[in-house]
């Protein structure tokens, strides 16, 4: 069965709107349409995979049965779905359906994440059986939620599944968003204060998209074995093929390093992304076993300062053009800046050992930064900022195509953290 060429035609926004359509799912149509029978995810433990055109052909099947349910055109969702097949096509189902993902990292701990979902007052819980038994178990937080899709066996608390949303006939159409829409709320980690809520518009997962492709030269056709769930959409959208590997995506520390190189080796993958944690695991294990990655063309590490050590441990081990890169940023701007390990060890590294700071490279394309004078309150205008000379300590603020504009129902911490 293929999806036929209507759905696969780009959407355009109605022309009264006076703005652009933008949809990030639109990404994976123009790939089926290039690349219809490259593998688009794979899943390493169990052997399934699928086809970017069954992928978009699913997407389309799921956001006609999103639709149905009244899961659409801003419906905030709760979204709790283990990184597989199933993650891939229903994240971007919703993004087609127009509703709005709500992303709580569970590893902020049960307490933190209860509170963000209250907090996003979502109206739909899209997520396995283990989310909708919490949902009953603490129903002061899911309190708003009035639609269900379960992803696997339903129990006892109704609603649709994702097998039944499946069957649903393609109607070929699509929100009507905009690079200004709202497309998902992506819960900050709480590492730096109160977690808080990141609005992302579809503009901005497209500058990502676009940014990071641009940034480290990635080509369609490549395979990457992605330990960070998230990112693995940017490198499906760029017709990047994912090969997932078997590991808790949110226990990166506690991630098997054979099973994280056997899919790199298994697949011949190019590139990989994954927190510090992961790599100060792969790392000592590449050394103590003699095993190399001779396909991998660039590992983007990000998360976290990245050690010395770990960065040292990878020479001679990837492909002859291979390097790792730290992208840097935040939830709120990323990325911002990046720099290689190769430049770190032979450049930056002993400046930094003498107390000039970490080295977080150059701003990237598109990226306008100034360093300011600390400012303990709003800043209400880019008038009002002191920029500091060359050297001096300061505060970093940046702005581009992928730097959101505000947190979800906290009006006063939006104007902390933003300028206009």
């Amino acid at each position: 069965m293929t999806i036929s060429e209507a759905q696969l035609k780009p959407q355009t926004a109605p022309e009264q709107s006076g703005a652009p359509r933008c949809n990030v799912s639109d990404f994976i149509f123009e790939q089926a349409k290039q690349r219809p029978d490259q593998a688009a995810v794979i899943e390493h433990a169990s052997g399934r995979k699928v086809t970017y055109v069954q992928l978009a052909e699913n997407i389309e099947n799921i956001t006609a049965g999103l639709k149905k349910l009244g899961i659409c055109d801003g419906a905030r969702t709760v979204f709790a779905i283990k990184p597989g097949i199933e993650f891939v096509e229903t994240v971007f189902a919703l993004f087609r359906a127009g509703a709005v993902p709500v992303v709580v990292d569970p590893g902020m701990g049960v307490d933190n994440m209860l509170k963000c979902i209250e907090e996003a007052e979502p109206t739909a819980l899209v997520g396995i059986p283990m989310a909708h038994m919490l949902s009953k178990l603490k129903k002061r937080a899911f309190r708003t939620v009035k639609q269900r899709v379960t992803v696997g066996r339903r129990w006892l608390w109704g609603g649709a599944t994702l097998d039944e949303l499946r069957k649903t006939k393609a109607d070929g159409e699509s929100a009507q968003t905009t690079a200004d829409t709202t497309a998902a709320i992506l819960f900050t980690s709480g590492a730096t204060g109160v977690p808080k809520g990141v609005v992302f518009r579809h503009g901005v997962f497209v500058g990502q998209t676009e940014m990071i492709r641009d940034a480290y030269d990635i080509q369609p056709g490549e395979i990457d074995v992605p330990c960070f769930a998230l990112f693995a959409l940017f490198s499906v959208a760029m017709g990047v093929t994912i090969v997932l590997p078997e590991i808790d995506f949110s226990n990166p520390g506690k991630a098997s390093p054979a099973r994280v190189v056997d899919a790199i080796n298994a697949h011949h993958a190019t590139m990989s992304f994954g927190s510090p944690a992961v790599w100060k695991r792969v790392g000592p294990y590449l050394e103590q076993t003699g095993i190399t990655l001779p396909t991998v063309k660039r590992i983007l590490i990000a998360g976290a300062p990245v050690p010395y050590s770990t960065l040292a441990m990878f020479k001679g081990k990837l492909a002859d053009v291979g390097d790792l890169h730290t992208p840097y940023g935040a939830t709120e701007s990323l990325p911002f800046s990046t720099i290689s390990a190769s430049e770190i060890l032979g450049e930056t590294r002993l400046d930094t050992a003498n107390g000039k700071g970490t080295c977080v490279g150059k701003p990237l394309q598109g990226v306008q930064a100034k360093v300011i004078r600390f400012v303990d309150a709003p800043i209400e205008s880019i008038d009002d900022v002191e920029e500091m000379p060359v050297g001096e300590v300061g505060e970093i603020i940046v702005n581009s195509a992928v730097t959101t504009q505000e947190y979800f129902n906290r009006p006063e911490n939006t104007k902390l953290a933003k300028i206009r």
